[in-house]
């Protein structure tokens, strides 16, 4: 489960994240909509622990990104809509990749990365090259 709760990040006189709150029920997928600017992006470079609020927490499983980071992140996996320097790789090999780091490596590379895409419900997509 992950746990956001008052989360407010500000740059200097700019609020980009203003008191946040919400739950993230296991074994859903949750998605963030809004105009640019709208702090999604921020939200989501604090709750992978890439970034540290201003205020506020945010718990992955009960452990707590900012004091607890290195147990946090092994129970998160984030992958934004641009990834730099993986220009032309297929999304199986991303998900490969993914699985290699998360340490499910070990169940699932024999499938090439299709494992976890599949475990999304994707089937043959998984072949085509990112854009």
């Amino acid at each position: 489960m992950i746990v956001v709760e008052n989360l407010v990040k500000k740059y200097g006189g700019h609020l980009a994240v203003d008191h946040l709150s919400f739950r993230v029920e296991p074994g859903k997928i949750y998605g963030f909509l809004g105009p640019n600017g709208a702090g999604k992006s921020t939200t989501m470079n604090i709750m992978t622990g890439y970034i540290a609020p201003t205020e506020g927490s945010v718990k992955i499983n009960g452990y707590d990104i900012m004091k607890e980071a290195e147990e946090a992140k092994k129970c998160i996996g984030y992958l934004p809509a641009v990834i730099s320097g993986y220009d032309g790789i297929g999304v199986s090999d991303i998900c490969g990749q993914a699985e290699e780091n998360s340490g499910r490596c070990a169940e699932k590379t024999d499938r090439g990365g299709d494992g976890a895409y599949h475990d999304l419900g994707h089937g043959w997509e998984a072949h085509q090259k990112s854009v």
